[in-house]
């Protein structure tokens, strides 16, 4: 006997079908979203190391600018007194010009605790910048006064000024105040850590030294009266000037007075 389907058992499985087609068309539009977001997310992310890469380049050529900085001239020394390190002295960068009769003070620093001083980044007392050729020295305010050698300056070139020893020497005679009639022999304490130095007796008027009595590695000079004819003044300074292969230190001045017979 031939079996009959009823229709209304074969409603639940027609739904069945519908519903597992739909599930498989939703997979698949999930699956190409997903593709889509990802080929995106790639392209954006290209566009994001080629954004690094641009910016990394940027950072890289700024970079440089320090290096050309790094360029410019400094000018360094060392102090000592007595041998050791001076700490604190006043150190004055001088600019000196054939055609001007006074050095002009360019900058001014102080030594370290090691002695050291250096200047960076210098200007002259006549220019904007340091020229081409322009002649350098350093004042060191010590026990002496002492001035270094001269250097010309060239740009991107250090310079290193050779130690100094600011080791003080005392006037002995003629005293402060004291009235003389040269000639007259003048002495002062030598000193003994440095035979290399050599002396000079100075006179000091208002404007400038009058003239110079050179004695080598010695504690006294005869001064005659030649070497101030012409200037009889009524009193001057006289200071001793120390000559070294470092430059040269003053001593501090002395008042005297004189009779001119």
């Amino acid at each position: 006997m031939k079996r009959q389907v009823h229709p209304s058992a074969v409603a639940p499985i027609l739904a069945a079908l519908a519903l597992a087609m739909m599930l498989m068309l939703f997979s698949n539009t999930a699956t190409g979203e997903a593709s889509s977001l990802a080929l995106a997310g790639n392209s954006n992310s290209s566009g994001d190391a080629s954004a690094q890469i641009e910016q990394t380049t940027i950072v890289t050529q700024e970079t440089h600018l320090p290096i050309v900085l790094s360029q410019r001239s400094v000018i360094s020394g060392h102090v000592t007194q007595n041998g050791a390190p001076l700490t604190g002295a006043s150190v004055s960068l001088l600019w000196v010009a054939p055609w001007f009769k006074h050095p002009g003070t360019v900058a001014t620093t102080v030594t370290d605790e090691n002695g050291n001083y250096q200047f960076v980044n210098i200007r002259s007392t006549m220019t904007s910048t340091v020229g081409q050729g322009e002649q350098f020295r350093a004042m060191i305010r010590g026990d002496l006064t002492w001035y270094t050698p001269l250097i010309t300056y060239t740009a991107g070139t250090d310079y290193m000024f050779p130690t100094v020893d600011t080791t003080n020497l005392t006037l002995l005679d003629p005293t402060e105040g004291a009235t003389i009639t040269l000639p007259y022999t003048f002495s002062w304490t030598v000193r003994p850590n440095s035979p290399t130095d050599s002396y000079g007796v100075n006179f000091f008027w208002a404007p400038g030294i009058l003239g110079e009595v050179e004695v080598g590695y010695n504690g006294s000079a005869v001064v005659p009266l030649s070497i101030l004819q012409g200037n009889e003044f009524p009193y001057m300074d006289w200071f001793v000037r120390v000559h070294s292969p470092n430059g040269f230190g003053d001593t501090e001045m002395k008042r005297i007075h004189f009779s001119w017979d």
